[in-house]
């Protein structure tokens, strides 16, 4: 018991509380064992922070590396602490002239803490480059919007597509400098193909879902990377079933529901169309059994059920509202 309660106290030395991120939309606060999460200085939860960052996917992403690593770097500074512990118990109570424990436990702790904060920089990164994007409006998971919900005959859904433009922008403009080291220059090809290839392997899994399972209103589908260009009134922004930028589309002709990403590109949420959740009937998102196996292993199953469960729901809603 003794030995249990120094440990305890060995912990408890290296427990601290510190904040990443920035005052301005979203911040973070690394508590001893998770971190608290704020929208605007307001309290939000995990899942509604994270659908935020996922509408700017570079954000989630290094987010996402950034905590991995924060959570590692902790888990070996704690181990750390509670071999020193250990050993104090030992040399202190048990009277043993050995410091095996004590060495091991300060060289856990030595490399524990550049990880755990090399983690926090990452977050910041990922939530700084968030703040500082253009994005659609945040979606108010935690806020109750006061108004009804309508769908007529007329309402259309408009599919934003994600194709990480400014990654592939980046990428090619990279390429496009003379005198590139060699490395660099295939390093850049592999990332650049592989994000095209993926993009038109994400398409075709969306694209074949609503053929097959959606038949509730008319579908638009644009590109994330157009989408702030349509709000501004372009038209010439929609895509066909090729994949490609179709001038002869003209989208929504009246009122559209929004349909967006979540934490992954994978997962699909209802919105309207200023990206905001919508009351009920209408429904918002599709909860899956253990999504993560789900999109691994069964990626196209995964979105069609989403697209087919989106679809049922809508075809209930009959008329809301005169």
């Amino acid at each position: 018991m003794a030995r249990i309660i120094y440990i305890f106290i060995g912990l408890s030395l290296f427990f601290a509380l510190e904040s990443v991120g920035q005052k301005d939309s979203l911040r973070i606060e690394f508590t001893n064992f998770g971190a608290d999460y704020y929208r605007n200085g307001s309290e939000t939860d995990k899942s509604a922070f994270k659908t935020y960052l996922a509408q700017v996917d570079p954000a989630l992403k290094k987010y996402k590396a950034g905590r991995r690593l924060n959570f590692a770097g902790k888990v070996l500074t704690y181990a750390g602490g509670a071999l020193i512990a250990v050993n104090i118990y030992d040399v202190f109570f048990e009277k043993k002239d050995k410091y095996t424990f004590g060495i091991a436990g300060a060289g856990l702790i030595g490399v524990g803490i550049p990880i755990s904060n090399w983690g926090k920089r990452k977050t910041k990164a990922g939530i700084e480059i968030y703040n500082t994007s253009d994005r659609l409006p945040s979606i108010k998971l935690e806020e109750k919007i006061e108004k009804k919900a309508v769908l007529s005959s007329e309402t259309a859904l408009l599919v934003r597509v994600p194709v990480f433009g400014k990654k592939i922008n980046y990428l090619t403009q990279a390429l496009a400098k003379p005198n590139l080291n060699p490395k660099t220059k295939a390093s850049f090809e592999k990332q650049l193909e592989t994000t095209i290839t993926e993009n038109k392997a994400y398409f075709d899994i969306l694209i074949d879902g609503f053929k097959t399972n959606y038949t509730s209103s008319q579908v638009f589908f644009v590109p994330d990377s157009l989408f702030k260009q349509f709000n501004a009134g372009r038209r010439d922004v929609f895509l066909n079933e090729n994949n490609e930028i179709d001038p002869s589309i003209k989208g929504p002709v009246g009122d559209y529901l929004l349909m967006i990403q979540g934490n992954s590109v994978e997962q699909l949420l209802l919105v309207d169309k200023n990206g905001y959740r919508l009351d009920k009937p209408f429904p918002y998102k599709r909860n899956t059994f253990l999504p993560a196996f789900k999109k691994l292993f069964e990626r196209e199953k995964y979105m069609s059920n989403q697209i087919a469960w989106f679809n049922k729901k809508l075809k209930e809603i009959k008329y809301i509202q005169k």
